[in-house]
């Protein structure tokens, strides 16, 4: 499967924007996004998630699972994650068994708007026995309802390399909130890094990635067709 680019999709939210008056109308309901995770194909995931409902407010099964196979094609060491919740499991389950198989230590530092939520997700993680592969860091929203990225500067495994890949689930806000994510991010990456955005079919999104495509160091491949829809690309820095 192929990413289709970000101008098809606005063509075509503007054709059924024709039809279908209001905001998201490329956007699925979460109705038909949500399934518990014992559908999950692949083990690891499958025994891990196996009582939570996907889709609702976590990724859907089926981008799950695309993140994981290419997890395991790209092998990145060090992640960071904007959003945390069953995504930030997913991450540290790579994490935790790529180390094993690898033996040396692979990364995942998460970023969280809510410190109740950041407190709910590390107690999970202590559970699972995966917090040793993960941080979740605060880091509140300025009054752009953009993240902090000031707070980074701080982190000790930014002083020893830097990102391999970033999967964008946050901040969670106004539509558009996302829109320095990424650009703020740049700085810290290794050129060829990878990225995923999802909610790329919501209104708020599309608009996010049409003004990457003016940014030199941010290549856009296009959205995946799979859940709420995946972006994709690499951060050419």
């Amino acid at each position: 499967m192929r990413p289709i680019s970000v101008n098809y999709w606005v063509r075509w939210r503007k054709l059924l924007g024709l039809m279908w008056h209001g905001s998201d109308v490329l956007f699925p309901s979460y109705d038909s996004l949500q399934e518990q995770g014992n559908i999950l194909e692949e083990p690891e995931l499958r025994q891990l998630l196996h009582d939570n409902i996907l889709g609702l407010w976590s990724l859907d099964a089926q981008t799950i699972s695309f993140i994981w196979i290419n997890l395991w094609k790209e092998k990145p060491r060090f992640i960071l994650e904007c959003g945390s919740g069953l995504s930030t499991l997913v991450l540290a389950k790579y994490a935790s068994v790529v180390t094993e198989n690898r033996g040396y230590h692979h990364y995942v530092l998460s970023l969280e708007q809510s410190k109740k939520w950041k407190k709910e997700v590390e107690l999970r993680l202590l559970e699972e026995c995966l917090n040793d592969f993960v941080k979740i860091l605060h880091v509140p929203l300025d009054n752009r309802n953009n993240y902090d990225f000031s707070r980074l500067a701080n982190v000790q495994n930014f002083q020893n390399q830097k990102l391999d890949w970033i999967l964008i689930d946050g901040p969670a806000g106004p539509a558009g909130c996302r829109c320095c994510t990424l650009p703020g991010l740049v700085k810290f990456c290794k050129k060829g890094t990878r990225w995923f955005m999802d909610d790329a079919f919501r209104d708020g999104e599309l608009e996010v990635l049409v003004k990457w495509t003016k940014i030199q160091e941010i290549k856009i491949e296009g959205i995946y067709p799979i859940g709420k829809g995946l972006a994709s690309g690499r951060v050419l820095a």
